[in-house]
Order: structure tokens, then sequence, then C-alpha cells
């Protein structure tokens, strides 16, 4: 465990995996800290790092059989805790004691995925229908935005007063309410979902015909389904972009030997894919991306060459700008979809 050099020039990549788990995931981060969850035997525990393997706190509930922290924003960390086999969509505040369960009333099982402030996303499962909600951190917030007449939705990201996620198959974009649904699915797609938002940049995949056969293409919008734009890059057999900061997208594409996804990020065209796959790892995805102080993280996981799935963070310094020309930036998917196909879990 610990430092490794990149295979990349400038970034570094560090093991997250705590010592004891047989497999560990970093989803997300926030300045200061990075969030994910780790196995240990037959059960796994939501967690957070402060960008070491040794800094790992566990999060997971008392009573709780599994638990996953998805995303952070600021001290606010949400997911999923397992009681029994109801999964809960919940909130920490720094501890596993400061879990607070944000099922909605006569929901079956839930799910926050994503936070931003002091609003969570998520879903909720009314019978056998999965339906888009936001919550501002109790259960009795929880607001339905799943749009009329669809048969189920999921909010995947938020940033300000936008949410983004899937309704119907398609990508999408609400502002609070579920009549403000915007459809993203480009023209001809077979599906798509958003995965992440920041500020009005929308990114996610969508399935895109290439000779007579579908692939998922990374994806970007800038509110509209005519603004889409494919990020997938030259030669790869499919990706996905997973989340976004100013003008870079990280994510996965489909670009090494054996067919392999390597984690990568882009600068908003397919031509801009640079390869992220640390040496001794056969395949890698980057799930997050921020910038805390004058550092740019990546938050994601990979897979050596023994089969072993580990947690890893990316960090590179960032050159500090001259006082004129500061910006501002704030916090801003494959996996998306195929969500509804497997049980409420990580493996």
């Amino acid at each position: 465990m610990g430092l490794m050099a990149s295979a990349q020039a400038q970034w570094t990549v560090t093991e997250l995996a705590p010592t004891g788990s047989s497999y560990s995931k970093a989803n997300g981060g926030a300045s200061g800290h990075e969030v994910g969850y780790a196995g240990f035997g037959s059960t796994y525990s939501a967690g957070s790092w402060t960008g070491t393997a040794t800094s790992w706190t566990n999060l997971g509930p008392a009573a709780s059989t599994n638990s996953d922290a998805i995303a952070a924003s600021g001290n606010t960390t949400v997911g999923y805790a397992s009681f029994g086999s109801q999964g809960n969509a919940g909130l920490w505040k720094g501890s596993a004691s400061s879990w607070v369960n944000l099922s909605p009333a006569g929901s079956d099982r839930s799910e926050a995925l994503a936070v931003a402030g002091s609003t969570e996303g998520g879903y909720a499962v009314f019978g056998s229908q999965e339906d888009a909600g936001i919550w501002t951190g109790t259960a009795a917030s929880w607001t339905n935005l799943n749009p009329t007449g669809s048969s189920g939705s999921y909010v995947t990201g938020i940033s300000g007063n936008t949410e983004v996620g899937e309704s119907n198959g398609a990508a999408g974009l609400w502002h609070g309410t579920s009549a403000s649904w915007v459809n993203l699915g480009p023209a001809g797609s077979s599906y798509s979902a958003a995965s992440a938002v920041f500020g009005n940049v929308e990114v996610g995949t969508a399935g895109v015909s290439v000779q007579n056969q579908v692939q998922n293409h990374a994806s970007l919008w800038t509110g509209t389904a005519a603004t889409w734009v494919d990020l997938n890059p030259l030669g790869a057999s499919g990706s996905a972009a997973n989340s976004v900061f100013g003008n870079t997208e990280v994510g996965s594409a489909y670009v090494g030997n054996g067919g392999y996804a390597h984690a990568g990020l882009w600068n908003s065209t397919s031509a801009s894919w640079f390869d992220l796959n640390p040496t001794g790892f056969v395949s890698s995805e980057a799930k997050a991306i921020w910038v805390s102080g004058h550092t740019e993280y990546i938050a994601g996981d990979g897979i050596t060459s023994n089969g072993s799935r580990v947690a890893l963070l990316w960090s590179e310094p960032q050159a500090v700008p001259e006082p004129s020309c500061l910006s501002v930036f704030g916090i801003g998917a494959l996996g998306l979809i195929l969500r509804r196909q497997s049980k409420l879990g990580a493996s």
C-alpha cells in the first residue's frame, strides 16, 4: 500500500485499500477527504479517507449489514446502508454514529447518489418502481422528481439548482420539480444516462450504433439534447464519463489490450482523452474529480494483475495563477445504466 509512480507525468496515484480489506472502491470526495467502501469478509462498509490507506474511517452504521459512501460535499457524505435485506439512503457527518436515515415513508428501499451543499439526490423504490428524488437532510424532506408517465428514474448529480440523472432510459436534468424534466437523450441513441453536472455542463454516457452494434460512449451536454458531444476516444470500443469539474471530465474508456477499461480524463473533446491507468493495474475507472487547495484529485479504483480491486486516489498539483487570472470553480455511466440490472450494493 502507499504511493507509487503514476503511468502519466505529474499525476501521483495512492492506493487506499484499508488493512485487512479484500476489495475497495473510492467513489467520490470533497475538500480534505475521499469516500467509498471496503470489503471485509462477507460484508462491506462505507468509509472515508484523508489521502492514505491508514486514514480509513469506517462509516458503517451500527447494526447495518452492508453500506456504501457514494458522494461528498463539504462535511456531508451520502450513500446507503442495509439493515437486513432493505437498503436505506442516508447521510453522514464524518462518523458512523452521525448516520441519518433518509428513506422516505412508504418506500421499499432507497439510495442517495449525489450531494451538493444541503441537497441530497438519489432514488426511492415504491413497489417495483424507482423514483428520482431529492432531500434536504431528513427523510420527511423527500421530493419526488419522477416525471409524469415515467416508469422509473434516479438522480445521480447535483450542481446549484440542477439535478441530473435518467428517466425511462434517457439522460436528463431537473430544476427541483418533476415538471422541470428536460430530456437530454441524443437523437438516434438507444439509451443514455447523465452521471454528473458542473454549472451548465452535464456528463454521462449514451448508446451509439457503430457498425450495427451499440456501444456506450462517454457524453457531454450543455443543457439540451442538441448540444450532445461524443467523447469516445478514437479506437475505443466504449467509454463513460462519470464526473466533471471545470473543463475536465473523468471516467473510463476501453482502450487497453484485452478489452480492459482504463481510467482517464478529457477536456471536452474526444481527441483530448488522457489515459490514467496506473502501472501494475490491468484496468481502472475514475469516478469523481475535485480541487482542494492547489491540488486536483480524482477518486476511483483499479484491478491488479492478481484480480484485486483497490480504491485509488490520483492527485496532481495545480499551478497557482496570477491574481488577474484567478477562476472560481464549484463542485460538480455506464454503471448507472446497469444499476437496475443488479441488486442494491457493491461487489
